[in-house]
């Protein structure tokens, strides 16, 4: 005697449902898996510095290509050293110089005369003066002097 299934249609749902646990599974394994690494060396606790920047919104920067301290931009307006002080009395006038950061961006060829110069201005208005760097990328990526040729 052969047994058959008294159901109208085979019940593939029910295949379905292992293949879900496994999903399932798997998920879990992606998510908890990190909390398994182990971590190597040795667990520091970094003290709070006044060095640590939090984000700064709406802040106005001052960009120095190496062409020289006579062409700075401020806001991608080219301007010179005397415009940027009126700009920055501008500024203070309206009360924005306690609350606003000025970001300085500085090619790494301007001289520090000029940098040190622009930045004590900003910081004579009352603004928060970041000096803004780069990353080691792109100290590893300065000019390396070629091998002599024979």
């Amino acid at each position: 005697m052969k047994l058959r299934s008294s159901l109208p249609h085979p019940p593939g749902f029910l295949y379905a449902i292992p293949l879900l646990n496994l999903v399932g599974l798997l998920l879990l394994c992606y998510v908890v898996s990190p909390y398994f690494e182990v971590k190597r060396g040795i667990s520091v606790q970094l003290p709070s510095s006044i060095f640590e920047l939090a984000s700064i919104p709406e802040a106005a920067v001052i960009t120095m290509p190496s062409a020289g301290a006579s062409r700075l931009y401020f806001n991608q307006m080219a301007v010179s050293f005397l415009q940027l002080k009126e700009q920055l009395e501008k500024m203070e006038q309206t009360g924005k110089g306690a609350s606003q950061a000025i970001v300085i961006r500085a090619d790494r060829h301007v001289d520090s005369a000029a940098l040190r110069e622009v930045a004590e201005l900003c910081a004579s208005k009352g603004f928060r003066t970041v000096l803004l760097g780069g990353s080691s990328q792109e100290g590893n990526r300065a000019e390396k002097p070629e091998p002599p040729q024979e």
